[in-house]
Order: structure tokens, then C-alpha cells, then sequence
């Protein structure tokens, strides 16, 4: 049995078991639904992502499951906040929709506020989560480039053509 890089006869995990759990991601848990999620809304968006990130080890499973999770807070979020908005338009000015939404904005503005909060929050975390799978996997690139160059390097001797006819006879 061949030796993996730390010299234990134990064999390495092949990446096609990572690849994989991008299609059993029930070790990280459930997604995170409410009621009036849509979950082929969330499947779709977490097929979306993970075709984009194409994920090729089992990190990079993870942080596409992040970015998934933090990107569906966001648009449910969003979507709180324009319902709430709704909710509190005040039939006072008759047909001036414009009016009613800025009565709704004015009137309730530390909610918004706190809703814009949060959105930005799941924002700042989902790009954080995409620059770490970045970074990751630019590390992995410069690891693979280091391993090939090594692999490049090894010495080879030649092997003397009458020497090996003789060995073979």
C-alpha cells in the first residue's frame, strides 16, 4: 500500500468521496426554513451556488453551504422588510402610493433600521465566507503547484539500453 504525504500506510480518502457530499449535505445539518420558505426556492439556490463554486473538497462543501444559507437570510430578510412596509401603508392618502410608503417608512423607521442591520450582517458574513473559500482555494492551488514542481524535480538516472536487454534476458 503506498505511503500518504505523512508516511502512514493508511489510505487516503479519494476527492470523489468530497465531491460527493455536495450532493448529501445532511452532515451539515438542515436547511434553514421557516414555514414560508419555498424549499425548491432554497434548492435551486443552492444548486445555483454550488455549480458556481464547484466545490472540490470538503471545506469548500462547507462554505458553499454557508454561502447558500447566508444569501437565502438575506433575501428572506428583504422580503420581510418590503411585507412589513406593505403591512403598514395607510390608506390617509388616498391613491398617492408614494405618500403611503414614505408614511409607512417614517412612521416605523427603527424597525427598518433594525431589519437593514440584519441584512447587512448576513451580507458581511456571506462575503466573508466567499473570501475564505477564495483564499482557500488559492492556498490549494500554490499546495498542488508546490507538489507538482517537487514531482518535476525528483532526479532521474538514465538506464543504459544494453544493460537493460541484458537484465530482461
Amino acid at each position: 500500500m503506498p505511503e500518504n504525504a505523512k508516511g502512514s500506510s493508511k489510505p487516503l480518502t479519494p476527492l470523489k468521496t468530497y465531491l460527493r457530499m455536495e450532493d448529501d449535505q445532511s452532515f451539515l445539518g438542515a436547511p434553514p426554513l421557516i414555514p414560508s420558505d419555498d424549499p425548491a426556492a432554497y434548492n435551486g439556490l443552492l444548486g445555483a451556488v454550488t455549480e458556481a463554486m464547484k466545490p472540490a473538497d470538503f471545506f469548500e462543501v462547507m462554505w458553499t453551504r454557508d454561502i447558500t444559507d447566508l444569501q437565502w437570510e438575506i433575501t428572506r430578510f428583504r422580503r420581510i422588510k418590503a411585507n412589513f412596509i406593505k403591512a403598514h401603508l395607510q390608506d390617509d392618502f388616498g391613491d398617492d402610493d408614494e405618500a403611503k410608503e414614505m408614511s409607512a417608512v417614517i412612521n416605523h423607521i427603527p424597525t427598518i433600521e433594525s431589519l437593514d442591520h440584519m441584512i447587512a450582517t448576513y451580507e458581511g458574513r456571506r462575503n466573508a465566507a466567499c473570501r475564505e473559500a477564495e483564499r482557500h482555494r488559492a492556498n490549494l492551488g500554490n499546495r498542488l503547484q508546490r507538489a507538482a514542481e517537487q514531482v518535476e524535480d525528483v532526479e532521474f538516472s538514465e538506464v543504459d539500453e544494453t544493460s537493460e536487454q541484458k537484465r530482461v534476458a
